[in-house]
């Protein structure tokens, strides 16, 4: 939702980020979509500049 931790913390009455985040973090669908096609997107960035034949310095 974008609250930091320590806002999060607070209001919930936690010691420690490691509560909030063990026990109170979802996945949602929508955002790990986003996310894998991020990473996707970056490899295939990466693999395509690498093995590029089209580019003299990759030969």
């Amino acid at each position: 939702m974008g609250v930091p931790d320590k806002y999060a913390m607070k209001h919930l009455g936690q010691s420690s980020p490691n509560m909030i985040k063990d026990i109170y973090q979802l996945l949602y669908a929508s955002k790990e979509k986003e996310v894998a096609q991020t990473v996707s997107d970056a490899f295939s960035e990466i693999y395509e500049t690498k093995y590029d034949t089209g580019n003299k310095k990759c030969q």
